[in-house]
Order: C-alpha cells, then sequence, then structure tokens
C-alpha cells in the first residue's frame, strides 16, 4: 500500500514537472497552463478550462472536419511535448479538454509523463482501449510510439463516438483516415 502511495506521488510530481517544464518552453494553448506548485508539489493550480473533456463528444454534433481539427490541436500539442523531451503517457477523450470559450482542444494531465515504469495494473479500464501494446503489457521502455498509437485509437473515438476496443473493426468509413489509424496503432 505504501508503495502504490509513493508511486503515485512520484507520478504527480513529474506530471508538475512536466508542466512547468511545458510552460516556461512557451507551450502551446492546447497545453494546460501550469501556474505554481506547493513547496511539497502535492497541490499545484494550473489554468482553468471552461468545457468539458472529449468523453461527451457524441453530444456535440461536430462535422468530421471539425473533428480533424480537434484531433489536430491535440497533435500539436503532443508534438511540442515530444520535441522538449516530454512524453504524454496517458492520451485518452477523458484527459482532452475542449474549451469552449478558445474553441480548441486543451491536453491535461501529464502525470504519467516521464514515467520509467508503468505497470499494466495501473492502467484503468478505460484507458486499456487507448494504451499502446508495451504498456498493457506492463514494459519498462517509454517510447514516442507509445503516445502516437494513443495518438491513433484517440482519432479513432473521435470519428466514431466509440471507446476503440482492440479487436473491433476500425469502423471509420474513411480509407486515407482508416490507414492513418491502422499506422499509429500498429503493434
Amino acid at each position: 500500500h505504501c508503495a502504490s502511495r509513493g508511486r503515485m506521488l512520484r507520478h504527480f510530481r513529474q506530471g508538475i514537472a512536466a508542466l512547468r517544464a511545458l510552460t516556461a518552453s512557451g507551450a502551446p494553448p492546447s497545453i494546460v497552463r501550469f501556474f505554481d506548485a506547493d513547496d511539497s508539489q502535492l497541490a499545484f493550480s494550473m489554468t482553468l478550462v471552461e468545457g468539458s473533456d472529449l468523453t461527451d463528444i457524441a453530444r456535440r454534433g461536430w462535422t468530421i472536419e471539425r473533428k480533424l481539427q480537434v484531433f489536430s490541436g491535440v497533435c500539436e500539442a503532443v508534438r511540442f511535448a515530444h520535441q522538449k523531451g516530454i512524453l504524454h503517457g496517458d492520451l485518452r477523450p477523458a484527459n482532452i479538454l475542449y474549451d469552449e470559450a478558445a474553441g480548441c482542444p486543451v491536453v491535461t494531465d501529464f502525470e504519467l509523463a516521464d514515467v520509467s515504469a508503468l505497470e499494466a495494473t495501473t492502467l484503468s479500464t478505460s484507458y486499456g482501449s487507448y494504451a499502446a501494446p508495451e504498456q498493457r503489457q506492463g514494459r519498462r521502455e517509454r517510447l514516442l510510439e507509445s503516445d502516437i498509437y494513443s495518438l491513433g485509437r484517440l482519432l479513432q473515438f473521435l470519428l466514431t463516438e466509440r471507446d476503440p476496443e482492440e479487436s473491433a473493426a476500425l469502423g471509420v468509413g474513411d480509407e486515407p483516415i482508416a490507414r492513418i489509424i491502422a499506422t499509429c496503432t500498429r503493434p
């Protein structure tokens, strides 16, 4: 129990460090802004994003073009983080807010960023559809490709408005986009 609390605290503090570094590097609006953390790093403040996460996409009634614009904003955030040497490690609809006022996605929850060891038991069931095979298998290596895999699953979710299941057909209907998803999610 204590070990799991220690691991959780380490992840939380790594998330603070990742957000601090991204904000200091001039992160795009598609990455939540870090403001400050208390001395113990048990709490931090960040931008308030007026809106909700992407799990409620079906109610939005977005066109495919709008969905692709949102996905492009998420890709911009991930590319920026990768250029700064930061992996997200937990890309899924619940960790992407949609800022209604700005009309853009905002990537949050970098708490798994730069974690050197992911254990399969720490992955929630809701995340399982978005986790790369190496993450689900509990491998220790951290790969850019893991975030790319999650992006492919996120694109599938945006277009189908359903959580992707590993064994399910893509169900996208657009051949070029289906190829992009298949390329991103190749094991």
